[in-house]
């Protein structure tokens, strides 16, 4: 879609493109903020245009309308480029934007009269981070009724691009946070996907939302998944950051996968680290099972998870991984002691007889308080 777009230095930007595509889409947008912050949204495609080193213009052609009244067919958008990376010389001159390129285009309004275009996917300073794909035509199952909310008509819209295998990876930081019937919907139908890429995300959106059997489908599906690294990273990332089960069924669930034999060894690690952040009641027996452990970094865990119980730390997530909250005890809490919290041992490094002496205090506290076995 993008290989052709600048004819002079068509290479560069092919192989800036793909370093976009095998990267974390850390820039992209989400719906609620980018829908917020435009004036209008369409999709369209680009005219006629011109990228020059300090701005790019463009003609967008709508084909549809998502937000915003009284819109010409043809929307002129002047955007000032921020690079961080020069291609070019800033004393060259402009060169033309292929046409046809299509695209979500989240528009802000200029004063007195005009348009600006937000970075919707990426860094600011290349034609695709200005808009997210687009497809021509939306498949049946992905189409929405005139007057859907705008979340909802935004979420198939990416939906139905990303199916096609351009950066899938694309919805999640779409949707993120969002857990409505229009994202379900597509994260079905994603899972029902042939490509291993494309039901990999389907599996981090569902875990994203601690959806309920979310786990067993993602075992159902590793042995074609893990052959990929592309997919395997997409699930072992979620798991890693952000799938943080609440219910006690679940909680359970992922520590009986994390001790049964037949559990992916890939996946192992990633579920232990799932029971030490979330380290709930449930999770307790066998976190503390990991104090017996050869391995020193599980022994360590273990000792952070039950001095995070006990001491009533919060479950560490995005936002408390932002805040340093699960790092921090509450004023109190049930089991929190003057014992427990001068045995905390979540700040710094530890000597090695640091570690021995937290091994030892949490192995004891555990013996003593049979009532959580």
């Amino acid at each position: 879609m993008y290989r052709n777009r600048f004819p002079i230095f068509r290479g560069v930007c092919h192989a800036i493109v793909l370093l976009m595509l095998a990267a974390p889409l850390a820039g992209a947008g989400t719906i609620t903020d980018l829908a917020q912050r435009a004036d209008a949204i369409v999709v369209g495609s680009v005219a006629t245009g011109t990228d020059a080193p300090d701005h790019a213009s463009l003609d967008i052609a709508v084909e549809r309308l998502l937000k915003g009244e009284g819109l010409p067919a043809i929307v002129h958008v002047e955007h000032p480029w921020r690079r961080t990376v020069m291609l070019v010389d800033r004393g060259s001159p402009a060169v033309p934007i292929n046409p046809g390129i299509r695209g979500i285009w989240f528009l802000r309004r200029l004063a007195p009269s005009g348009w600006d275009v937000l970075v919707a996917n990426g860094r600011d300073g290349f034609l695709p981070a200005l808009c997210w794909p687009a497809a021509e035509v939306l498949p049946a199952q992905y189409q929405y009724p005139p007057g859907a909310p705008l979340a909802d008509a935004l979420t198939f819209e990416v939906g139905a691009v990303a199916k096609r295998g351009f950066a899938p990876e694309i919805l999640l930081e779409a949707v993120h946070s969002l857990n409505t019937s229009a994202v379900q919907a597509v994260l079905s139908d994603f899972l029902q996907s042939p490509a291993p890429w494309v039901k990999s995300v389907a599996l981090a959106g569902l875990l994203e939302r601690g959806q309920a059997g979310s786990i067993a489908k993602l075992l159902q599906a590793w042995p074609a998944i893990s052959k990929d690294d592309r997919s395997k990273r997409n699930v072992l990332t979620v798991l890693d950051i952000s799938f943080r089960p609440e219910d006690p069924d679940s909680v359970r669930e992922v520590a009986t996968l994390a001790q049964t034999s037949t559990t992916p060894a890939e996946l192992r690690p990633a579920l232990v680290k799932v029971l030490v952040a979330v380290h709930t009641r449930e999770a307790l027996p066998f976190l503390a099972t990991l104090l017996r452990s050869d391995d020193p970094k599980d022994r360590m865990a273990g000792v952070s998870a039950l001095a995070s119980f006990a001491n009533g730390c919060p479950a560490q997530t995005p936002e408390t991984i932002r805040s340093l909250a699960h790092l921090t005890a509450p004023s109190s809490a049930p089991y929190q002691t003057p014992e427990t919290l001068a045995h905390l041992g979540l700040h710094g490094s530890r000597t090695p007889e640091a570690e021995a002496e937290l091994l030892s205090f949490w192995t004891t506290w555990w013996n003593n308080h049979p009532e959580l076995h």
